[in-house]
């Protein structure tokens, strides 16, 4: 019995950790579209996204992608690609327009 409670929570944690690996590519995928550079230090995208000032670009992306996809029940797709990219580069626009 103790076997099958094991292999189910190794199951699910190999499954939390693919669901990591995919939003991580999918959160580059998405800065590469609009060729955002994350690692640059010219630019502090997490307030002009709403999330914390102290999130780093890749992490502040990562979340308001996670949020957007959970938001709109989204998978990773070109098309959800296209559109949480046209989505990102309207809410950085009009936030340094602000």
């Amino acid at each position: 019995m103790a076997q099958i409670a094991d292999a189910d929570f190794f199951r699910q944690a190999i499954r939390e950790k693919e669901g990591a690996r995919m939003l991580q590519r999918f959160t580059l995928a998405v800065a590469q579209s609009l060729q955002l550079n994350i690692n640059s230090s010219d630019i502090v995208l997490a307030p002009l996204i709403g999330q914390p000032p102290h999130f780093s670009n890749y992490v502040a992306l990562e979340k308001w992608v996670a949020r957007e996809m959970a938001a709109g029940d989204l998978y990773a797709t070109q098309r959800t690609l296209e559109m949480l990219s046209k989505k990102l580069e309207r809410q950085i626009s009009d936030a340094m327009a602000a």
